[in-house]
């Protein structure tokens, strides 16, 4: 290990997050010079061994004492069975693993951090996010990378001289696509509209880096039935306007489709809608293409092949794999991370 990095960077990946860390590789061999390291990087092997009582174990196949790791998991994963919790504690039996085998430092690599709606109790309920915030600090995370929380205040739940999370953007990556999609005139006439009052500060920069106006919802929620929005007023001058919803997360799409019926009815020109983490659930993708819209999202959630094609024309994932691979090779150098930010 020399004075300036880490140590030697090793990409792993638990079950769930094979291909979002094949990506990683793919882009950190594209990012960093063959001047600079002559030898490629390569994901490193770790297998996961599931019991018939529904147990697992997982076993880390490299050497890695001294080296500064990165494991990769995708705790949502409707390609697979397994539920959000097998890959959550498969997620700090890896982190664990890397820390016993001898790693110097170990970074569990979450495009999408789970349980992060539920970031505050109502009555007596747990705050899971805090819950498996506590569990990573103990399996041994050194820092943790994810991106676009739904609630900034997750940051707080990890302690700092323990575990530093760093909560990347994918705003830079997807105003770059959002300026493919519309010519100089049209943007003219684009409103970023933010589905809710908490999203305001994210449609704000967007507006303000594409040149345009803003606008957005203010929608009551029922505090019973989950995923229901009881009112919604939209607020700022839409009418005659193409409008680009961008919100952090899409689960069921009932208040998204609410919203851009909402749009259509205030006689607007057309509506893209774009999301960070498409979790796609019950139909929710259905519900907005249904209307005519065509969705934009990332690959934070995996999704089959099978799945995109069903999807083309309607739906576009962008992959933010680039983002993550900067991330992680200016974690590896000790250097600022500031460029991947965003926001």
């Amino acid at each position: 290990m020399t004075n300036k990095t880490r140590g030697e960077l090793k990409i792993f990946a638990c079950r769930s997050g094979e291909r979002f860390a094949d990506a990683i590789v793919r882009s950190l061999n594209e990012q960093v010079s063959s001047s600079v390291r002559p030898q490629r990087f390569q994901k490193c092997q770790m297998d996961t061994l599931d019991f018939a009582n529904g147990e697992s174990k997982v076993r880390v196949r490299d050497t890695v004492r001294g080296a500064d790791t990165y494991v990769v998991q995708q705790c949502f994963d409707p390609t697979s069975e397994r539920t959000i919790q097998d890959n959550a504690i498969e997620a700090l039996q890896a982190v664990r693993a890397l820390k016993s085998a001898g790693a110097y430092k170990v970074t569990l690599v979450l495009p999408e951090h789970p349980w992060a709606r539920q970031d505050k109790s109502k009555g007596r309920e747990t705050i899971t996010s805090r819950l498996f915030a506590d569990f990573v600090q103990v399996a041994g995370a050194d820092n943790v990378l994810t991106t676009d929380l739904h609630a900034d205040q997750i940051t707080g739940f990890y302690d700092a001289t323990i575990t530093k999370i760093d909560n990347l953007r994918a705003s830079h990556v997807l105003l770059e696509f959002i300026k493919q999609l519309y010519d100089e005139e049209t943007l003219k006439d684009l409103v970023v509209m933010a589905p809710d009052s908490g999203g305001a500060p994210k449609a704000e920069y967007y507006a303000k880096m594409l040149g345009t106006k803003m606008a957005h919802a203010h929608k009551t929620r029922s505090n019973v039935i989950a995923n229901k929005v009881e009112g919604l007023e939209v607020l700022g001058e839409v009418e005659n306007k193409h409008v680009f919803v961008i919100d952090d997360m899409v689960d069921t799409g009932g208040s998204a489709r609410t919203l851009c019926e909402k749009l259509f009815d205030k006689g607007v020109k057309s509506i893209k809608f774009g999301c960070t983490h498409g979790l796609f659930n019950k139909g929710g993708l259905d519900k907005l293409t249904e209307l005519g819209i065509h969705v934009v999202t990332t690959d934070t959630i995996p999704r089959t092949e099978e799945f995109l094609k069903q999807y083309e024309g309607k739906l576009t994932c962008v992959s933010l794999s680039s983002n993550f691979a900067e991330a992680i090779y200016c974690l590896n150098q000790n250097e600022s991370l500031e460029s991947v930010y965003g926001e």
